[in-house]
């Protein structure tokens, strides 16, 4: 009988042990929206594709000047090229004038050598991001909110 008492003692103080210590996240958590980057750039500007061109075709370092819409400049540090395979050539730039964010650009030549571009300029702690989008032969660059961007 005293087993029995103990046993149910044990079981009585393991079972609050185990209620206590089963906090419960909320399921319907909001998180905090972040502050956005690109504020002094339009939705949708247009990008050189000639400055582009120029890029993937210097040296794999170096300062970088991007022309855009309104005799704007975007202007960065290559940390990085990369040549995946014949087809796909990839630069990275460091942006110090958006907080060091990271515009990452592909080259993708297809088997007719047509060039297809594409990229993007991201920064981890803002939530807007830019997209390089190409059509028909002209670059152009789309604000979207990071959110909805997929991360590879």
């Amino acid at each position: 009988m005293k087993n029995l008492v103990i046993l149910g003692g044990i079981v009585l103080c393991l079972n609050s042990l185990q209620l206590t210590a089963q906090v419960k996240a909320p399921l319907n958590s909001i998180q905090a929206e972040k502050p956005l980057l690109f504020t002094d750039l339009p939705q949708k500007f247009s990008v050189s594709i000639l400055a582009i061109e120029k890029i993937f075709a210097g040296s794999s370092s170096g300062n970088v000047k991007i022309p855009i819409d309104n005799n704007r400049i975007i202007q960065g540090v290559i940390s990085e090229k990369l040549q995946r395979s014949k087809q796909l050539t990839t630069i990275n730039i460091r942006l110090p004038q958006y907080q060091q964010a990271l515009f990452t650009i592909s080259k993708i030549t297809g088997e007719n050598q047509k060039v297809n571009y594409t990229g993007r300029i991201i920064h981890i702690d803002y939530g807007d991001v830019l997209l390089l989008k190409q059509e028909n032969q002209q670059l152009f660059m789309l604000k979207e909110k990071q959110s909805l961007l997929l991360v590879e």
